[in-house]
């Protein structure tokens, strides 16, 4: 759809309808939760509807809900280890990380949307989404006797002495014994001794004073979105119909994390923190077109045409200054026995810094022409022409040819060739934060730049260019009795496509070079991960959709079939983007094999649906980045709901999604020490979090 709707619509287009229901007067209140006992969910739901003026409308719907989170997990065996070590167990979770939804709550919805008559032929119309939701999850466990740069150094417990020009020298503490393996037990003997002499207090700190078990961050914040719609749209005397329009969007990502701390600040830090924001502002004001043409053919050629100007605004807000500056401890001369200093930055979610943070913008300016006609009363052929012209990428012609041909009145084949454009977003362009990632059983802190940032540089990155595309689609609709059934072709290739890389290490040599450059900031950093055009890709598949209503039981059924298979390879690789599990983590991250059976009937008062959902074998880098991990094994997951029409105004639906609490297998690495408790495929398409059940009241005034 790229030559019709421009740059995004490389990445698919979706369309929305807006009730525009004058007389809705509607109510739904829902409970549902998990099988595990977890996961509450409460929702209240409405649309309200009202004339407007001269034939107008407006509607107005709300939801507003509270979702708790869920667990999946287990307990990671290094907690139990901590525990052993002498660490009283309240003062360790269990689970130490919560695997499942986050809680999510104030989550609300507002959507309006109306329409008046400005004459006998026009209308202004309008319509605005409102969106928020606040957001808290479980981060990753910080042990007391192994994490670096903040409970650890080295070999040796990280010991903070607060005064280096006093003669109070604080003590070394090894966790190893004299063999090289983990004394945790002697370690914390040793620490508690040391915490109970004369010289430590207001001497030495450790961050075992106030996490003895150790931490978890919770990572979280608040999600705005905004989008407002206003226009005219009709048609003049000639026929020719016109929409004029004024959009504007805005999406903002407000992080905050918790149960943590600026290990640079010593005793000073906090333990939450707020660390900034991500905004992302885009404002289109279209012009849009159409009119039919007599041409001799059965139809009339319809002509849409049309201009588009669109900007777009990336903004990085600074969080507080503890979240990411460093508060005096990093440095080596500043803290006793440790190499390399304390972590600079909120652990676990570094908080944007004022040199990171400002406005990044740019404009686009575009135009199309649509033709489309039916030659013959069997023959339809459309065709689409767009050029747009980008403030930092330059300009690009992308068009579309299409056809449908009627064999028969039951059976047609249609088929379609287009290019498509997609130039990277401001935040891929733009985006830089640090992060801590998970690799080969250990945490590590993670950057995410910008590929024009020094330190991608370093690894390869440069600076990025729009993905180009090229599809074919290929297919027939026919109908056997009263059975309705599609199945298409597709294949997409898709030039420079935009991904972010995995987590690339930064060595000793990388880091020296930076800071030859004057890049400050690495020495602790030990992953860098940046977007980069870095290969180009085939996906070609079949997808098969069947209909088929039918009596049955007294009641008017309906049938649906649909069937997906797809396949994606790498026709080119980068010099970045080239190991055999990256690669594979693009081709492979989604099943082959996806089917969706549904069933429904409907009688007079009782409505009833069963839903059989497959995903075929999927691969996954856990975390994204480390231990491949087959799913070797096909998932059903089957739903199902029941509702009652109690009265013309009352109804009440019992349902439950994952009917029967399947789950995917568990991975490789679960149970094993140091992985944190993650027992499943966190990303699979099937989801982990087992079986849910849901009640709903309805009432329509």
């Amino acid at each position: 759809a790229a030559a019709q709707y421009g740059s995004d619509a490389i990445a698919g287009v979706m369309n929305f309808v807006l009730s525009d229901d004058p007389e809705a007067r509607r109510l739904q209140i829902q409970y549902g939760s998990a099988y595990e006992g977890d996961g509450e969910t409460v929702a209240v739901s409405g649309l309200f509807g009202t004339h407007l003026g001269r034939g107008g409308f407006a509607t107005l719907g709300f939801e507003v809900k509270d979702t708790n989170s869920t667990s999946r997990g287990s307990q990671d065996p290094q907690a139990v280890a901590v525990v052993d070590a002498g660490i009283n167990a309240n003062q360790v979770a269990n689970p130490v990380v919560e695997w499942g939804q986050p809680n999510v709550w104030n989550d609300y919805k507002l959507l309006f949307n109306a329409a008046v008559e400005a004459s006998d032929s026009s209308e202004i119309y309008g319509h605005a989404i409102v969106s928020s939701r606040k957001i808290d999850g479980s981060f990753f466990y910080r042990n007391p006797f192994t994490r670096g740069a903040v409970f650890q150094s080295g070999d040796n417990l990280q010991i903070y002495d607060l005064d280096t020009t006093d003669a109070v020298t604080c003590p070394t503490i090894s966790t190893k014994d004299a063999n090289g393996d983990n004394d945790w037990a002697a370690a914390l003997t040793a620490l508690n001794a040391a915490k109970a002499g004369a010289t430590w207090a207001g001497n030495c700190f450790s961050y075992t004073e106030w996490f003895p078990g150790g931490f978890t961050p919770r990572f979280g914040g608040k999600v705005n979105d905004t989008s407002v719609v206003g226009g005219i749209r009709g048609e003049w005397g000639n026929g020719m119909t016109y929409d004029l329009s004024l959009t504007t969007g805005r999406n903002e990502v407000v992080f905050q994390i918790s149960n943590t701390v600026n290990a640079s600040y010593g005793p000073n830090s906090p333990t939450s923190f707020d660390l900034g924001a991500q905004i992302q502002t885009e404002r289109v004001v279209n012009a849009d077109f159409s009119k039919g043409f007599d041409v001799g053919a059965e139809s009339d050629l319809n002509v849409a045409w049309g201009l588009q100007y669109h900007e777009e605004e990336f903004e990085m807000v600074a969080g507080q200054t503890e979240s990411w500056a460093n508060g005096g401890f990093a440095n080596n001369g500043s803290l006793a026995h440790h190499g390399s200093g304390a972590s600079v930055g909120a652990n676990g979610f570094q908080g944007f810094s004022t040199d990171v943070s400002g406005k990044f913008d740019r404009q686009s300016s575009a135009g199309y022409l649509d033709l489309e006609v039916d030659l013959t009363d069997r023959w339809l052929l459309a065709g689409a022409l767009r050029f747009e012209d980008f403030s930092d990428f330059g300009s690009t012609s992308k068009g579309k040819i299409a056809t449908r041909f009627a064999v028969n009145e039951n059976f047609n084949l249609r088929g379609s060739f287009s290019s498509g454009f997609r130039a990277p977003s401001m935040g891929q362009t733009n985006l830089q934060r640090a992060s801590t990632g998970f690799s080969g059983g250990q945490l590590q802190e993670s950057l995410t730049v910008a590929a024009t940032n020094p330190i991608a540089a370093q690894k390869g990155a440069m600076p990025l260019q729009p993905e180009e595309s090229v599809s074919f689609t290929l297919g027939a609709a026919f109908s056997l009795g009263d059975m309705d059934v599609t199945i298409d072709w597709f294949n997409i290739q898709v030039d420079d496509r935009i991904a972010l890389t995995q987590q690339i290490e930064l060595t000793a040599a990388d880091k020296t070079a930076l800071l030859a450059q004057g890049i400050v900031g690495v020495n602790t950093v030990s992953t860098v991960q940046f977007f980069t055009n870095d290969f180009d890709s085939e996906t070609s598949g079949i997808d098969i959709v069947a209909n088929y209503p039918f009596e049955w039981a007294g009641g008017n059924a309906h049938m649906t079939f649909a069937y997906n298979y797809t396949d994606t390879e790498l026709t080119r690789l980068g010099g970045i983007i080239n190991t055999a599990d990256a690669i594979r983590d693009r081709e492979d991250v989604v099943p082959s094999d996806r089917a969706t059976f549904t069933l429904s009937n409907d009688w007079e008062r009782v409505n009833g649906m069963l839903r059989v959902n497959y995903y075929g074998e999927v691969f996954e880098l856990l975390w994204g980045c480390c231990d491949p991990v087959e799913t070797d094994e096909a998932v059903w997951v089957v739903d199902a709901e029941l509702s009652y029409k109690m009265s013309d105004i009352y109804t009440v639906t019992f349902g439950a999604k994952n009917l029967f609490d399947t789950y995917p297998p568990k991975h490789q690495v679960a149970g094993a020490f140091g992985y944190l408790g993650a027992d499943y495929p966190l990303n699979h398409p099937a989801g982990f979090g087992g079986g849910t059940y849901y009640m709903k009241f309805s009432a329509d005034f």
